[in-house]
């Protein structure tokens, strides 16, 4: 339970939301700290009730995400370049970007027919939430689910400053034809993120990306951007011929034309890791043991490239088995070691996904209407660039204290238990002027009545 919002947190919320035409008033405050101090599944009424001092009900929550006024993406970006301000220079080391993409699973309601609205009256089955792909084979999502899918990036600075790039909305061929939209493939989508991507000048950019999204577009966009990127080679990916086309030769395939001396062992640890400070907590103790192989391929419809075979050792009790990986990069100057750790650090957008959805309640929404699914992912992002933000203002304030402090590898769960001190701090000195006067005292018994509190 919050009494009221901190005045600090106010004040950095409000300047970003002050164009908005509507809900501006305490409102994004409100939400993004409702989004952090919920621990449970948050509905549109605990959304609502979170701070007492500012209560909503949910019809009045539901309208703000329906209302076109509600310009999430302005607010994003406003925080987004905000957050570049707080950001050390000069950049020394590259910077990282990791692209994915995630999926929320959506349900089907039963409701009763118009003229049997009866106990015995028979029901059926709602349509599925609008822009929805299904899933014909089991997986993640289930055999037979529906879900609608997000391309997210996250952008890692060379001090570990994690930043969430804009959500792209991915849109089915029949949600586009009905709204007039063109359509894009999950790829275009990824594309279009890159190349509206800005960052400061002489900053080298790496981007790492799963097999899904090795492909001749992304290729292209890097080498014009000069961005070195490392992906994963697609299973159904050839050699080239004499004129460049495929010649039916799979790449995963040779990896048995290869001698075991062709493989150099590597071994990652928290000392012998390059790339550490793209990781939030350095000391990464576990012991990976790695088998790389580089080589220069003609890659049908990719040209030349620079392609490592990487295994890695799996323990399985006694036992010992492989796990096979091909990646490609366009830099040749990145030896076998570096590429593998590189694509390793692709799983920072993994652990990016779990804190969004097991603590900032990314798959919580059930709309109706996808635009306000969007703004919902919206204000999550927000919150999570709140939260960073918050951990750059403490570590600035601790640079000129000897106190130690665990912010600098502090992820999501860490963050919000901060914010909660600071709310309980708020909370106490709310008691202390409310009871102070009749009218504090009368107010505040007024606020904690609408609250249900349990002896």
């Amino acid at each position: 339970m919050c009494l009221t919002i901190p005045e600090i947190y106010k004040n950095i919320l409000s300047h970003i939301s002050f164009s908005l035409k509507y809900g501006r008033e305490n409102y994004l405050p409100m939400l993004v700290l409702a989004f952090i101090l919920n621990n449970s599944k948050l509905s549109l009424r605990k959304l609502g009730q979170e701070i007492l001092s500012e209560q909503r009900n949910k019809s009045n929550v539901c309208r703000i995400f329906n209302n076109t006024d509600f310009n999430t993406p302005i607010i994003y970006k406003q925080f987004y370049d905000l957050s570049f301000q707080q950001i050390s220079i000069p950049f020394s080391r590259p910077w990282l970007v990791i692209i994915d993409t995630t999926a929320k699973k959506t349900k089907r309601r039963w409701h009763r027919r118009k003229a049997n609205k009866g106990k015995g009256g028979k029901r059926r089955l709602r349509k599925r939430s609008s822009n929805c792909i299904k899933y014909k084979n089991k997986g993640k999502t289930g055999n037979g689910s529906q879900a609608q899918l997000w391309v997210m990036g996250l952008l890692i600075t060379d001090t570990g400053v994690r930043i969430p790039l804009p959500r792209r909305s991915y849109h089915t061929k029949a949600y586009a034809k009905k709204y007039a939209l063109r359509y894009r493939s999950q790829i275009d989508i990824a594309v279009e993120m890159l190349t509206r991507f800005r960052v400061p000048d002489n900053v080298e950019i790496i981007v790492v990306a799963d097999s899904f999204y090795e492909s001749k577009k992304l290729d292209r966009l890097c080498k014009t951007l000069h961005f070195t990127y490392v992906t994963a080679v697609d299973s159904h990916r050839c050699l080239a011929d004499e004129n460049g086309n495929s010649n039916g030769q799979h790449i995963v395939a040779l990896f048995d034309s290869f001698s075991s001396e062709a493989f150099e062992k590597t071994t990652l640890n928290s000392d012998s890791e390059q790339y550490y400070f793209f990781r939030r907590s350095s000391e990464h103790k576990n012991q990976r043991i790695y088998y790389a192989c580089k080589k220069t391929l003609n890659i049908a419809k990719l040209g030349v490239r620079w392609v490592v075979f990487s295994k890695k050792v799996k323990n399985n009790g006694k036992d010992k088995s492989f796990s096979c990986k091909v990646l490609l990069t366009n830099n040749d100057k990145l030896s076998a070691k570096q590429i593998v750790e590189l694509y390793e650090l692709r799983w920072e957008i993994e652990l990016y996904f779990k804190e969004l959805k097991s603590y900032l309640h990314f798959s919580d929404y059930d709309f109706e209407d996808f635009k306000a699914s969007e703004r919902w992912v919206d204000i999550v992002l927000i919150t999570f660039l709140f939260l960073e933000y918050v951990r750059l203002q403490r570590l600035e304030k601790l640079k000129l204290s000897d106190t130690p402090n665990n912010l600098k590898n502090a992820r999501i769960p860490q963050l919000i238990e901060v914010v909660r001190l600071d709310v309980n701090k708020e909370n106490i000195s709310y008691l202390k002027e409310a009871i102070k006067s009749p009218f504090g005292r009368q107010n505040l018994t007024t606020m904690l009545s609408k609250f249900n509190l349990v002896a």
